[in-house]
């Protein structure tokens, strides 16, 4: 018989017990869900695909005292010859417990401090107490040059030390940047060049495996300064990603300047009129500021 063609004709689907209607629409919503989950790992330089492990539980509940009204504790990720030295002084006075390169790696074995430092670094510091460098984390609250500087993806998250920890990049011209580094590590008698040719057992004081870390080799070369270039654009690029306040101190400015700018940071007393009260420090001639040392 003709079917009438104003009628709508509908085909019925017979749906298996072991193929619901709804299976599609659940996969649907579970790739969305994964695709959320990528997508949020990327744009959140703190989270990792495996997932964050709270690292906070790991800080002692006694750590020492707050560093200063403004920051619970205060990190400068500035690598060396950038004033490091200096600003640790100017802490120093400021009343903060302050550890930096020489704090950590003249207090143990450089090469068991290489180890736990290996170590923070690979486990994204959900290590044991005693580990050297989360055993410092609970003992100072200012943290300067390596290998703090390279702790920043780990020491910046909101459950490590917290939102209102402070956070500061010293800064120098790359030019003389780099001839200050030839002098400190040019010199092939130097240790600094050649840890190797010390007597055995030296390695306890000898600064080489810091150094290979930190740029690939030990003694100077002038594809430092790409390593030193890179490291700025990393840093910079991380504390913009993640939205958390960076501040810049570079070494030309005063030392008036450089006290006033970072006592409003940490909220301390202005006395920057004191006369040495920002100390120069590890400097050839601390007389002659047109020196780059």
């Amino acid at each position: 018989m003709p079917s009438d063609p104003g009628t709508t004709r509908y085909k019925v689907i017979k749906m298996s017990p072991r193929n619901p209607p709804h299976r599609w629409l659940l996969s649907v919503l579970a790739a969305i869900a994964l695709a959320l989950v990528i997508l949020s790992s990327i744009r959140d330089p703190h989270t990792r695909a495996i997932g964050a492990m709270p690292s906070s539980s790991l800080l002692a509940e006694s750590r020492v005292k707050r560093a200063s009204p403004n920051c619970s504790v205060i990190v400068n990720f500035g690598i060396q010859k950038s004033g490091t030295t200096s600003l640790a002084g100017f802490m120093t006075k400021k009343g903060l417990l302050v550890t930096d390169y020489s704090g950590l790696f003249h207090e143990a074995n450089r090469l068991d401090a290489m180890s736990d430092l290996s170590a923070f670094l690979a486990w994204e510091g959900n290590v044991p107490q005693d580990n050297i460098v989360l055993k410092s984390l609970n003992t100072y609250n200012f943290f300067s040059d390596a290998p703090y500087n390279l702790l920043y993806p780990i020491l910046t998250r909101p459950d490590f030390f917290g939102s209102d920890a402070c956070y500061i990049l010293t800064t120098r011209k790359p030019d003389t940047w780099l001839a200050s580094i030839e002098r400190q590590m040019g010199d092939v008698k130097s240790p600094h060049a050649l840890p190797s040719a010390l007597p055995q057992g030296a390695n306890k004081f000898s600064t080489g495996p810091i150094r290979r870390y930190m740029y690939g080799l030990v003694g100077f070369d002038r594809s430092m300064l790409t390593v030193y270039v890179r490291f700025h654009d990393q840093i910079r690029d991380f504390f913009r990603k993640a939205r958390i306040p960076l501040h810049e101190i570079p070494l030309e400015w005063s030392d008036q300047k450089r006290c006033r700018v970072i006592s409003a940071i940490a909220g301390f007393d202005d006395d920057c009129d004191q006369p040495g009260i920002y100390p120069a420090l590890n400097v050839k001639d601390p007389a002659k500021k047109d020196i780059p040392t």
